[in-house]
């Protein structure tokens, strides 16, 4: 098996053992923002990583009412697709660094490599 294989279908105890770094840390802030209000440690494959991303998003932000023609379309799930994907596909790159600004809030991603004293904090 190769790295990309292990990282999208891979059991946790395979990922764990054959990328140990890899970590998804979905942090809430919004009173405090030095502290977290709600935070997911996700240590999984990337399929199931997507769906908890997801639904970390549906459970604290609101999604607006938005009609395409006759058709309630959900703005936060279009959204939370966009932000998600680009996520995944920025922690190949271990200088990038994202920052979404979305309603008010910012959703911040930080690479491994800034825990390690690379790149630049959020």
């Amino acid at each position: 098996m190769n790295y990309f294989t292990v990282l999208l279908f891979g059991k946790d105890e395979t990922i764990l053992t054959v990328i140990p770094h890899h970590k998804t840390d979905l942090i809430l802030r919004r009173n405090n923002l030095e502290r977290y209000d709600d935070r997911d440690d996700v240590r999984t494959n990337l399929i199931e990583s997507y769906d908890r991303f997801i639904a970390f998003g549906q459970k604290h932000l609101s999604d607006p009412f938005y009609l395409e023609g006759v058709q309630r379309i959900s703005v936060l799930d279009k959204i939370m697709r966009e932000i998600a994907s680009g996520a995944f596909l920025d922690c190949e790159n271990p200088l990038s660094e994202s920052l979404y600004p979305f309603i008010g809030l910012a959703l911040c991603l930080e690479p491994v490599s800034s825990l390690h004293g690379i790149g630049n904090d959020c």
